[in-house]
């Protein structure tokens, strides 16, 4: 119960646009995505915008700027293009004061740096070990290893994304059952493919696993 209701706290602090750098972490932390194409790309863009420095920030900004995420970072840059333009046209009844102020706002508002793709991957990789006990940053870089078939290098960011939820599991009461499966899903995908056929065995194991787990939320359902 205590887990639930601060978790809506810190929702509701996001959602007011609270200035609070945990909350915002929290924020993202706590959501346990079902798909990681399917977070809210204005409210990662808000984040970053607000700590551009936080590895977390960081690290979900990459990712929607990836070449292999389904998020596209240059629509939203050509949609605030546009609104700028209307904005320029209330511009006619200011003083150059304020005009100037409007302007000089508005610029850093768009401030938002486009990545290369050999960029993302070094805003990944330079900011997950500042961000070691964060189970998206650890499932964001693990689908974007496999995603690119390095199955090695998403190995152990695998295992320690499975360690985290563990014992966030288990010390703080969060349920993180997607985290869970996409983890578990990760790991036989990376057996599957890596020392075969000596690690099948554990693939299939895993994959009977997950299978378990849906099974388990159908009922539920």
């Amino acid at each position: 119960f205590f887990s639930r209701k601060v978790k809506g706290m810190v929702e509701d602090m996001v959602l007011v646009d609270h200035k609070s750098l945990l909350a915002w972490k929290l924020y993202f932390e706590w959501q346990d995505y079902d798909d990681l194409n399917n977070m809210d790309q204005d409210l990662i863009l808000k984040f970053f915008k607000k700590f551009p420095t936080e590895p977390i920030s960081v690290v979900l900004y990459a990712w929607v700027s990836s070449n292999l995420s389904k998020y596209n970072i240059k629509s939203i840059a050509i949609a605030e293009e546009i609104i700028s333009g209307d904005e320029q046209n209330g511009l006619l009844d200011m003083d150059e004061g304020e005009k100037k102020a409007l302007n000089e706002m508005m610029e850093q508002e768009n401030d938002m740096p486009s990545l290369l793709e050999d960029e993302v991957v070094t805003a990944l990789t330079d900011n997950l070990p500042k961000a070691k006990t964060s189970i998206l940053a650890h499932r964001i870089i693990s689908q974007y290893f496999l995603i690119s078939r390095e199955y090695e290098a998403a190995q152990p960011f695998v295992k320690s994304g499975i360690s985290l939820v563990a014992f966030n599991t288990r010390d703080m009461g969060l349920d993180l059952l997607k985290s869970k499966r996409e983890f578990t899903l990760d790991l036989a995908i990376i057996y599957t493919y890596t020392d075969a056929p000596k690690n099948h065995t554990a693939a299939l194991s895993l994959f009977e696993k997950i299978l378990g787990m849906i099974q388990k939320t159908l009922v539920q359902k």
